[in-house]
């Protein structure tokens, strides 16, 4: 694993975070399992539409071995990086089509979704990078822009509140698709498997 410099207090990059053979198997069982196959429809979020795949409903034996295995490399990661204790809050894997992508906004703090309060850190792994367009922008605490290239097996992480507002640019071509997990700094916000 390779750390990225970034340039920022609050957002880390490290290159093959998860191994490649895993991310194959993930973005496998996605292509497998049985999305709503809906367009892109006013910008609405890949989860409106069931492009999404969370934790607590993966039926497979082996790829929840994959993940669980991950969740805990990914919050080693972040507690060393970030130099506090974490807990999976939320871990959900997702499917990008062609022609979606994200607006600015933050992945805490809003107070009609007491579910997203708890959320301290985030990290995004990059499942494929054959596809066009889906580059995570973030910003940093000089009010800059870090964009996080997709990269197989590239973990970003940052802070989930205000002081890191980020987003997706469109995907221009091909599915993208993202391993994503939120981290709580009090273990009563543990996801239940």
């Amino acid at each position: 694993m390779q750390q990225i410099t970034t340039y920022s207090n609050l957002i880390w990059c490290f290159d093959d975070a998860m191994r490649e053979q895993d991310c194959n198997a993930l973005r496998d069982h996605m292509e497998l399992a049985k999305f709503s196959n809906q367009p892109n429809i006013d910008g609405r979020m890949p989860w409106v539409d069931s492009d999404d795949l969370p934790y607590s409903r993966i039926q497979d034996a082996n790829i929840k071995r994959v993940v669980e295995a991950f969740r805990f490399r990914c919050a080693q990661i972040c507690m060393s990086a970030t130099n506090t204790i974490v807990y999976p809050n939320y871990t959900d894997l997702v499917l990008w089509r062609p022609g979606r992508s994200m607006h600015e906004h933050k992945d805490n703090g809003y107070t009609d979704d007491s579910n997203l309060r708890p959320r301290v850190w985030t990290a995004v792994t990059y499942l494929n990078d054959d596809y066009k367009g889906g580059v995570t922008f973030i910003k940093n605490e000089r009010g800059e822009y870090y964009s996080s290239v997709p990269k197989l097996g590239r973990t970003v992480i940052f802070a989930s509140d205000d002081r890191c507002t980020h987003g997706v640019t469109p995907v221009e071509q091909g599915n993208r698709y993202t391993l994503s997990i939120w981290f709580a700094t009090n273990p009563d916000h543990l996801e239940n498997t």
